[in-house]
């Protein structure tokens, strides 16, 4: 027997039937890979796209051997000729800042000059701020 149109199921579902986050995040990892992420070896200034896995927290770099560090999915490598932009980001990775996506688009601003980054830090040791913090300020007061 087919039902009418105005007796079928709503095409959208109730605040009550949408699964919780960890179920989402469940029902994503059972269905579907994981997007690629980045990791970036300082010494050799590669970066590589790898599949994120949380059980394999320690990657090494193919090149030399020491540990790569976990960037982000938003991250864009500079040329590895280079070495301004990968001392700048050198800087901003020991401050624990990293290229994350946000819910609105992008990581957000990052310094891309050794210039932008020493105002940086210059306002954080005056101010008290934290240098994470900081570095990623848009305009420095």
């Amino acid at each position: 027997m087919n039902a009418e149109p105005w007796q079928c199921e709503p095409w959208f579902a109730w605040p009550s039937q949408i699964p919780s986050r960890p179920a989402r995040r469940a029902l994503y990892a059972a269905g579907m890979a994981h997007a690629k992420t980045s990791y970036v070896c300082l010494p050799c200034r590669a970066s590589y796209k790898q599949p994120y896995d949380r059980d394999r927290q320690h990657r090494l770099c193919p090149r030399c051997a020491e540990p790569l560090v976990h960037v982000g999915s938003a991250f864009a490598p500079p040329p590895r000729r280079d070495t301004a932009a990968w001392r700048t980001l050198s800087v901003l990775l020991h401050a624990g800042v990293r290229f994350h996506k946000s819910c609105c688009g992008g990581p957000g601003y990052r310094p891309r000059t050794l210039r932008e980054v020493r105002e940086r830090m210059t306002y954080a040791r005056r101010t008290g701020e934290p240098f994470a913090k900081a570095l990623v300020r848009r305009e420095v007061p």
